[in-house]
This record gives structure tokens, C-alpha cells and sequence, in this order.
């Protein structure tokens, strides 16, 4: 797994699969993702999720595609494989600073007719709001960190607790001061989706990019996820699908 020390004590990760609360059924978790799975698509080669945001376009990180752009050839929605016409990499995105413009756009050769494409969320209040994130991949518990990969699809939920221009957080909080199903990303996940659902209709409001750890271990209580935040993005992102 890459990482950077930004500073003493600040330590990132890529986001990666599911972690959960260890005193809650895994069973919740899997019944809460399954809800979600029309929206969601996966890139196997690289570990990696996406949100469906349009019959052929689907919306991921940067970081998992940057550089591949050629030998990525297929995405994964419901278990059916629809191969890959362009994937669209946000023009100042740079490997060597891959916290930032973390975003990128696939383009599919057919169009997925049997998804639930989210809509984008373009508001700036995202703080406060609730949300949920769907990964599959490696999985682990606040407790223990990362135990296993089964790649099983796994939704939790969290809130979000602070904006920046580039990015929405929120923190995996101890049991007592968590949401019934608080979870973060763990290794798998990044390019998921934070969706944000308003009147029964589905916003993708962040795409899962990195893990900050401060003075706590990866994937435990304590950590903070930071998702590229889709409302800053919204114009680009309607330029490439448009055109």
C-alpha cells in the first residue's frame, strides 16, 4: 500500500474496503451494501470501485487509473463485464501529489442498462451531512484493523465532519459516539462513492481517495477518510460527459 508522512504523526493511506464496528454483525453491513449494488461498479484489475453516474460513464479516482489508461480495459457491474471506450484522467492530476484533483471519468463502449445511476451532488453544505460508502475488498474490524480480503460488498455509514475545496471528512468514531453502522474505506475501495440520499434520489457527494491515520494505526478507531469532493468538480465533470 503507497503512503506519504506529511508531517510527524501524519501518516496517509489510500482508501482501499470496508472496515466496521467490531460489536456489530458483518451480516448488516453486507444486507446494507447489497441496497447500493446498481450504483456501484468495480475495476478488479486494480482493486478499485466506481459510481455509475450515467447509462455509460462512471466516476472513480484518479490514482486508480492514472497511467493505465491503456491496459484497463474492463468494468464490472453485477457481475457482467462492459468493456472500456476512455478513461479520463482530471488534467491536474499528478502521481506525485495524488491527494489532489484525485478524479477521473470512465467512458463505457455499452451502456448499463440494468444500473441506478446516481446523481451529482453540486451543493456546497455538505458538512453535517450523513452519508454512505459501498467497498469490497480487504475487510477488517476498528479493533483489529485489516483481517482479510473476501471481496465481499459491504455499504456503512458515517457524517461528514469538515470541507475543503478538494475534499469531505469524516472520522471512525469509537462505538459510544458512532453511527449504528460507522464504518470507514479500508484497502479495495478507493474511486467509491460517499452517496448522500435527499427525497429517495441517490448524490454521490465524494470519491473515496485517502486515509489519514495521526497518531492511531491504519483502519482503526480514531482515523480519518478524505473523499474528493464531487460539488467542486460538478463543471468538469459535465464538460467531459457532454462532449
Amino acid at each position: 500500500m503507497k503512503y506519504l508522512i506529511m508531517i510527524a504523526l501524519f501518516i496517509t493511506y489510500s482508501a482501499k474496503a470496508i472496515v466496521i464496528r467490531h460489536d456489530v454483525d458483518d451480516k448488516k453491513y453486507r444486507e446494507l451494501g447489497e441496497q447500493y449494488s446498481a450504483s456501484v461498479a468495480y475495476i478488479r484489475s486494480r482493486g478499485c470501485a466506481s459510481t455509475l453516474i450515467a447509462p455509460k460513464w462512471l466516476l472513480t479516482a484518479a490514482h486508480c487509473v492514472a497511467g493505465r489508461e491503456k491496459s484497463i480495459t474492463k468494468a464490472t457491474h453485477l457481475g457482467d463485464k462492459y468493456p472500456i471506450e476512455a478513461i479520463v484522467v482530471h488534467p491536474q492530476f499528478d502521481l506525485a501529489n495524488d491527494k489532489v484533483y484525485d478524479i477521473a471519468l470512465i467512458q463505457l463502449k455499452k451502456p448499463i442498462l440494468k444500473g441506478s445511476p446516481a446523481k451529482l451532488y453540486t451543493r456546497k453544505n455538505e458538512q453535517g451531512k450523513p452519508v454512505v460508502f459501498i467497498g469490497s475488498g480487504y475487510f477488517g474490524n476498528g479493533l483489529e484493523g485489516i483481517t482479510k480480503r473476501n471481496h465481499k460488498q459491504r455499504g456503512a455509514t458515517n457524517t461528514i465532519i469538515g470541507v475543503s475545496e478538494q475534499v469531505i471528512k469524516f472520522k471512525f468514531d469509537v462505538p459510544s459516539k458512532a453511527s449504528h453502522l460507522e464504518g470507514i474505506s479500508g484497502p479495495g475501495d478507493s474511486g467509491g462513492p460517499a452517496f448522500i440520499n435527499i427525497d429517495s434520489q441517490l448524490y454521490v457527494a465524494g470519491v473515496s481517495s485517502y486515509q489519514v491515520v495521526n497518531e492511531f494505526e491504519e483502519a482503526h478507531y480514531g482515523v480519518e477518510e478524505r473523499y474528493t469532493r464531487v460539488s467542486t468538480y460538478y463543471p468538469w465533470i459535465e464538460s467531459v460527459v457532454n462532449k
